[in-house]
């Protein structure tokens, strides 16, 4: 299980992972209606996402001089320019590159958001860069566009391009989606959101769902939406030939929810010993979330105080949200 934060207001606990742009003002911008033609296709990644960490402002770059030896003031080399940092074939190594996107000023210029985006959509790696140093940029990169609060509309057409794209390195499709849940247009995203929920990839469709659930608390859906989205939930969590975390998180969406047609299958999981811990932990505290009858919750009090440790906690505190109903 991961941590996201939706809105840099509450945290969940469940799955995780972030975001990037440009305006109708950059008319003809290349990115703004995608590439022409199609894209080499990346070869999917089980690392899990890095959940996204979004810099409410960032510094501007300043060469600072410093004496040597001989006290002579000895100035830094000037950094490369963005498009060489973000070029696939210039061979600049990552600790260079990093440095040149992590230097860049909160407000950017037309240019500078187009070269960021392109970078964004590229599918190849760098030459001499790992995946995990795409990973990061692509992260930083997705931080920096995200202040870009004029380029908005843009960024959310990019943001659930990306999303959707199949050929893109799965852990950027989360930081896209993630980043989507924290704009201010929430039509956009529920529509993004909705489309990934129901889809065919479970660890996109949990983080999907979180949302969702975060923007009822928000912006609370009518009753038939609600239900709809325990019956989302409630499928992902009981296909079990789903990763367990992507199944733990729609379980858990089922709960908050108090979406009571999960109850049998929460019992059932938190019962198994055919499925790992983090699900059963998952399950105990749905069972807490959506109460029962008694002998749900004597079952709970068994679990509180039994042989299994790693269930004891999480029984105890769903017995004390637990009412029979």
């Amino acid at each position: 299980m991961r941590v996201f934060n939706h809105r840099c207001s509450r945290t969940v606990v469940y799955t995780a992972a972030g975001a990037g742009l440009l305006a109708a003002a950059v008319a003809g911008s290349w990115w703004l209606n995608g590439p022409a033609g199609g894209r080499p296709t990346v070869g999917q990644s089980h690392i899990a996402p890095v959940p996204v960490v979004v810099q409410s402002a960032l510094p501007s770059h300043r060469v600072l001089g410093s004496l040597n030896s001989e006290h002579k003031l000895d100035v830094p080399p000037p950094l490369p320019s963005l498009a060489m940092a973000l070029a696939v074939d210039s061979k600049l190594d990552y600790a260079w590159r990093q440095k040149v996107v992590q230097s860049l000023v909160a407000k950017l210029n037309p240019t500078q958001v187009d070269q960021l985006a392109a970078f964004l959509e590229e599918p190849r790696i760098p030459v001499g860069l790992t995946l995990e140093h795409v990973r990061s940029l692509k992260n930083d990169v997705l931080n920096v566009l995200g202040l870009q609060k004029e380029f908005q509309p843009a960024l959310v057409r990019l943001l659930t391009r990306l999303s959707h794209d199949s050929t893109q390195d799965p852990v950027l499709r989360d930081y896209a989606l993630q980043q989507l849940a924290g704009l201010d247009s929430v039509d956009y995203d529920a529509v993004a959101h909705w489309r990934l929920a129901q889809g065919d990839d479970p660890a996109l469709a949990a983080t999907a769902l979180l949302h969702l659930l975060a923007f009822d608390r928000e912006h609370p859906m009518p009753p038939v939406e609600r239900s709809r989205l325990g019956d989302t939930a409630f499928v992902l969590a009981s296909r079990a030939e789903c990763p367990e975390t992507s199944r733990a998180t729609a379980l858990q969406v089922c709960g908050q929810l108090k979406f009571t047609a999960a109850r049998s299958l929460a019992y059932e999981l938190a019962r198994s010993s055919s499925v790992g811990f983090p699900l059963r932990i998952a399950a105990v505290a749905t069972l807490g979330d959506l109460g029962g009858d008694i002998h749900t919750r004597d079952y709970l009090a068994t679990l509180s105080t039994g042989p299994e440790k790693r269930l004891r906690l999480p029984a105890d505190s769903a017995l004390k949200r637990f009412s029979i109903n």
